[in-house]
């Protein structure tokens, strides 16, 4: 049961992620490409402030299940 569960969880979390992603337009990704950030730097200052704040709400509502 347990299993089952965590599974669910972490494909959910998966598509959740997968979204948020998408949901940032690729300009800003590219801008930051053409500043010189190195695809580390692009993930931490660029996607990863954006994709959490796009992904919380849905992540609360996985935390709720």
């Amino acid at each position: 049961m347990i299993l089952t569960f965590a599974l669910m969880a972490s494909a959910q979390m998966a598509n959740v992620f997968t979204a948020a992603y998408g949901a940032i337009p690729k300009n800003q990704l590219e801008a930051a490409k053409a500043v010189g950030y190195t695809v580390r730097n692009r993930f931490f200052h660029v996607w990863l402030p954006q994709g959490l704040r796009l992904a919380l709400p849905n992540l609360a509502n996985t935390a709720t299940w």
